[in-house]
């Protein structure tokens, strides 16, 4: 069993949501050998992953509010921290933006107790985003604000390249055989001239 937890997880990280909700489904499912409390939880928060890349957030509410508490007791800050980081996403989406804010807010202060920094910038770009739109209520702008600031240190996955560097670039390197070529060829003009 738990090699098809593994598994749900892996579909829904490569984005196989089908595969990963029917999978999620039978393991939540089985009888015959049930699974523990933190396997259970486990496959829940995969559970409510799933449903919200479906665009189910309602339906992701439920599996990730009941494992919330049991990766809590289990001590698993980086499980917890990812658990309430798709609550507060679903939340988000369903208009309960305080306790919304809320999670987002725990899960982005575990993130950052667990030095995974990268998660913890996934979190507040996410919030800026939210906030650069003009999606948040006044009081949630606040809070919001509040949690960005919070942030003391960001990472991204790669180096971050502006656009109109990587543009300059892609000019330079499309005009470099141009140049190689024409130089030459002028000099000869030239000197033969």
């Amino acid at each position: 069993l738990v090699a098809d937890e593994k598994l749900a997880s892996l579909f829904a990280r490569l984005g196989d949501v089908q595969a990963a909700e029917r999978l999620c489904e039978w393991l939540l499912g089985q009888e015959e050998a049930p699974l523990g409390p933190y396997r259970r939880a486990c496959v829940e928060a995969t559970l409510g992953d799933v449903r919200l890349q479906l665009g189910e957030p309602a339906a992701a509410l439920a599996p990730l509010r009941a494992a919330l508490p049991v990766l809590s007791s289990y001590g698993d800050a980086l499980g917890e921290a990812r658990a309430h980081e798709l609550l507060g996403q679903a939340l988000l989406v369903t208009g309960e933006e305080q306790e919304a804010l809320a999670h987002l807010e725990v899960a982005s202060h575990h993130f950052q107790a667990g030095e995974q920094w990268i998660d913890a910038t996934r979190v507040t770009e996410e919030i800026e985003a939210r906030l650069r739109r003009g999606a948040l209520s006044q009081a949630g702008q606040a809070r919001a604000q509040e949690i960005v600031q919070g942030q003391v240190r960001r990472q991204y996955p790669g180096a971050y390249r502006h656009p109109l560097l990587r543009r300059f670039k892609q000019l330079v390197l499309a005009s470099l055989p141009l140049v190689v070529i024409l130089i030459p060829l002028w000099t000869c003009l030239l000197y033969t001239s």
